[in-house]
């Protein structure tokens, strides 16, 4: 069933509003359904701060010094980079020496804000966030995760941030979501010709080349990477151990840091594919969108196929 990451995790978030008087929501003038209704059953506990994102770290800050356990929701290009110092100093910073549960929630990743241009178009947070201490990144593929990570990330300490996707999507497949949280990645598909580890919606699209991949004599490892930055390193490792190569795509600029470690789990033997060093002033489609940055489908399985052929 086609539904959005924002409801079904906002749906849990109720449940656990009504369990726990600790659990705070906060929003930066952004609006849902699911919004409506724990605003009408919890107007105590909800609080729109209007387009300013660095008031809303600063108040979820104080919140969470209180003893709750709070939610921050926004646009994701708005909720990183506008308010990126707030969240450097008084989460990743003060969180290493006041115990905090805070997790930010940024809707619209990539480029699923298609038609609304580069400013809308998130595709540096996974560099930027990863690259602050103290601060837990996840980067979920489809809606059955979300409610996963409202129940971890409100019974954790600690400052997380949520990254998803605005459209509605079908799940990815039906492999599930066990062992997910301990790990931090699912595997899609077991095969040892090549491992494509991808993240958010790209592991869509490497999903979407399977058939054709087996059709050419490839069976892939496929692994889901959700937990982006805090991920068990030693399983990701043992999974990609039998890999002849690694491929990584995301749909993001690349993040040097975490292609370091991958490259390190993967023997040195990793290419990758993200967003090329130019924002996407093209309007159309989210295909075309990949397209003109240079992660089409179409691009991906001709970047496989041909370092197979080279390889064979």
């Amino acid at each position: 069933m086609k539904t959005t990451m924002r409801d079904t995790f906002l749906a849990t978030v109720l449940e656990e509003m009504r369990a726990s008087p600790d659990v705070v929501l906060l929003s930066a003038d952004f609006g849902a359904p699911a919004i409506d209704a724990i605003r009408a059953e919890f107007p105590d506990r909800f609080v729109n701060v209007g387009i300013a994102e660095q008031n809303l770290i600063n108040l979820a800050t104080g919140f969470a010094l209180e003893g709750f356990r709070v939610i921050g929701y926004a646009i994701a290009p708005f909720i990183t980079m506008r308010c990126f110092e707030q969240i450097r100093v008084s989460l990743a910073i003060l969180s290493q020496l006041r115990p905090m549960n805070v997790t930010l929630v940024g809707v619209g990743a990539g480029f699923s804000y298609d038609v609304s241009g580069p400013t809308h178009h998130c595709i540096e947070d996974l560099a930027v966030m990863s690259a602050l201490p103290n601060l837990s990144v996840y980067s979920l593929s489809d809606h059955t995760q979300a409610p996963l990570f409202a129940k971890h990330c409100l019974a954790t300490p600690g400052i997380k941030y949520l990254r998803f996707d605005a459209k509605p999507h079908e799940p990815v497949c039906d492999v599930g979501n066990d062992g997910l949280i301990e790990r931090g990645f699912r595997v899609l598909n077991s095969g040892r010709d090549l491992a494509i580890v991808s993240t958010g919606y790209m592991s869509h699209v490497a999903w979407s080349l399977l058939p054709e991949l087996r059709a050419e004599g490839i069976d892939p490892l496929l692994i889901d990477l959700v937990a982006y930055n805090c991920v068990d390193t030693t399983a990701l490792e043992a999974e990609l151990a039998h890999a002849p190569r690694t491929l990584l795509l995301q749909e993001a600029v690349l993040d040097r840091s975490i292609e370091n470690s991958l490259r390190r789990m993967a023997g040195g033997k990793l290419e990758a594919m993200g967003v090329g060093d130019r924002y996407i002033f093209e309007i159309g489609s989210r295909d075309q969108i990949h397209d003109a940055a240079g992660i089409g489908r179409a691009q991906v399985l001709d970047r496989i196929l041909q370092r197979h052929a080279a390889l064979a």
